[in-house]
């Protein structure tokens, strides 16, 4: 049985219409796919900010806890030095008149040294020298570190 070649022809010409997809449906696939991906850019970015804040200060506090520690179990001074106007903290050995690291403050945050004086140092026995606050100021929030008389560790608030 064969089928006549007007036929064939109908019948190729009626596939190769339904094999695709026109270019007003990809212009309209594309158009969703791009309004998606707009919207979830400042999710992105405000996530990104806020693990940036959170990683900072954590990383403060434990290389405040650093200072007390290396203080206590060398018997011997380390400063950390806060320094806003160059936006970086400084861990110092001044019996070596050395860095033993530096931390960079991102640049669009302000640090405003209330009651508390750099640099901030521990006694042998591991309590702080001069108690004190400072605030940190972020594009999203500020917060008040404080430093209580003691052996406690540097409280963090956001205000």
């Amino acid at each position: 049985m064969t089928v006549p070649p007007v036929k064939l022809a109908h019948q190729l010409l009626h596939l190769k219409q339904e094999a695709g997809y026109t270019l007003s449906e990809t212009m309209v696939v594309m158009l969703i796919w791009s309004v998606m991906l707009s919207l979830s850019i400042p999710f992105h970015q405000s996530l990104l900010t806020k693990l940036e804040t959170e990683q900072f200060l954590k990383q403060f506090q434990q290389d405040v806890l650093l200072a007390q520690r290396l203080t206590t179990t060398e018997n011997r001074p380390y400063l950390l030095h806060l320094r806003p106007k160059q936006s970086v903290y400084l861990l110092y050995d001044p019996s070596t008149m050395k860095t033993v690291y530096r931390r960079s403050i991102p640049e669009d945050w302000a640090v405003d040294l209330l009651t508390l004086k750099s640099p901030i140092e521990f006694n042998f026995a591991g309590q702080i020298r001069n108690p004190g606050t400072f605030t940190i100021t972020t594009p999203k929030s500020t917060y008040q570190i404080v430093f209580p008389f003691g052996k406690g560790r540097c409280v963090i608030h956001e205000t």
